[in-house]
């Protein structure tokens, strides 16, 4: 175990059930909404989930599930950023 899981106190399984979840929301939201079609796109795609994290975090709901949903959802949207500016055209 590396030691920030240990200051963490966090298992590898933790981090591979969250990391497994954001991979299952980064192919669910590509069958529903393909990839994003521009950086500005991308960026507002990021910030609406931004901003639903956020609703959660001033709301004190932060640790409920829907807040760890929203926060799945932003990583997996980062993800999508990340991997797929050279396969859309006019990135």
């Amino acid at each position: 175990m590396s030691l920030l899981l240990r200051i963490l106190d966090m298992s590898q399984d933790d981090v591979d059930v969250v990391l497994k979840a954001v991979k299952e929301e980064f192919y669910r939201s590509m069958v529903k909404h393909g990839p994003m079609k521009s950086p500005h796109d991308g960026w507002a795609v990021l910030l609406e989930e931004l901003d639903e994290l956020w609703e959660h975090v001033r709301g004190n709901t932060a640790r409920t599930p829907e807040a760890q949903k929203e926060a799945i959802q932003l990583a997996a949207m980062a993800v999508k950023f990340v991997l797929l500016p050279e396969r859309v055209p006019g990135w």
